[in-house]
C-alpha cells in the first residue's frame, strides 16, 4: 500500500532531520546517539505506526536535566571529556567532577552552554517543524489509497455483476 512506502520514507527523512538538529545543535561527540536514532514502521490491524529509537541519553539531550537534579555518571562525563580532547587521565576526572557539579547547579544546558545556542528539544523541534510535511505525506497517500480500494471494489463488484 502507497500509506505504509509514505511512512517508511517520512521515518528516512525524519531520520536525516534528527540527525542534522543533533549536528546543529552541537551534541555529536562520539556519534553514538547519532547513529542510534532508527525509525521502525509497524504494521496494526488498522494501519501502521512509525517508531522512532536511540539511545537512552537522548532524552536527557532532548529535555535537558533541572538543577538539582541527581548528578551525571561521572564515568560518562569522563569520557565525554576525552572524548572533546579536553583533557585525559586524572586531568579529565578532576574536569568531569567540575562540569558535574556545575550541572547539578545549573542543569543542563549550563547558562554557559545554552549562551552558545539552543541545547535542548532536538526531537520535538524536529517534529514541530516537519508538521506540515507528515500531514501532507501521510493524506496524499490516504487519498491514493482510498481510490485504488474503491477501483478495486468497483472492478469486483462488475466482475459480479456482469454474471
Amino acid at each position: 500500500m502507497l500509506l505504509e512506502r509514505a511512512i517508511f520514507d517520512l521515518g528516512v527523512k525524519l531520520q536525516k532531520e534528527l540527525r542534522d538538529t543533533l549536528i546543529g545543535q552541537k551534541h555529536i561527540a562520539t556519534g553514538k546517539l547519532r547513529d542510534s536514532i532508527a525509525m521502525l514502521v509497524k504494521t496494526l490491524p488498522n494501519g501502521f505506526v512509525l517508531e522512532e529509537s536511540h539511545q537512552d541519553y537522548g532524552t536527557y539531550v532532548n529535555s535537558g536535566r533541572r538543577a538539582g537534579a541527581k548528578g551525571v555518571p561521572i564515568d560518562a562525563l569522563t569520557k565525554w571529556v576525552e572524548v572533546k580532547g579536553i583533557a585525559t587521565g586524572k586531568k579529565a576526572i578532576s574536569i568531569a567532577w567540575a562540569i558535574r557539579k556545575t550541572i547539578i547547579k545549573q542543569g543542563i544546558p549550563t547558562v554557559k552552554s545554552a549562551a552558545q545556542g539552543k541545547k535542548t528539544a532536538w526531537i520535538d523541534d524536529t517534529l514541530n517543524n516537519n508538521t506540515k510535511l507528515i500531514g501532507n505525506l501521510l493524506e496524499v497517500a490516504s487519498e491514493k489509497d482510498f481510490v485504488i480500494l474503491i477501483d478495486d471494489f468497483a472492478g469486483k463488484a462488475n466482475k459480479l455483476l456482469s454474471k
